[in-house]
């Protein structure tokens, strides 16, 4: 019995160290790619601002308005839930880092206290 209890409590102490590895990993690259999907959805933002039509052609399937400071263009359905889908993507990456950074908190917290 006394063998079995002091497995566990070294086998705990491994999975929080690999745990806490983990962590620290996934808040690195998930803060790296909101960081790549943000600035991707500004510059795509931009390109399409610069380069796509001003006037509304439903029959050409440009029925989405991006309007930027007063400059308005029409997109594609696919232009649009690509930038959409890239700014979600930088929102959900950013939220996720939080997420890790304040459980890492909480874990350091907790093994203090």
């Amino acid at each position: 019995m006394q063998l079995d209890i002091k497995i566990v409590i070294c086998t705990l102490g491994k999975r929080s160290a690999v745990t806490s590895a983990m962590l620290k990993i996934v808040k690195v690259v998930s803060g790296i790619l909101g960081v790549i999907f943000w600035l991707s959805s500004f510059l795509v933002w931009h390109y399409y601002d610069a380069h796509r039509s001003a006037t509304y052609l439903p029959e050409a399937g440009r029925i989405f308005p991006l309007n930027t400071h007063g400059s308005i263009v029409y997109l594609t359905t696919g232009e649009h839930y690509l930038l959409c889908g890239l700014m979600a993507a930088g929102v959900g990456f950013f939220l996720s880092t939080a997420v890790c950074y304040f459980l890492d908190r909480r874990r350091a917290t907790m093994r203090n206290a």
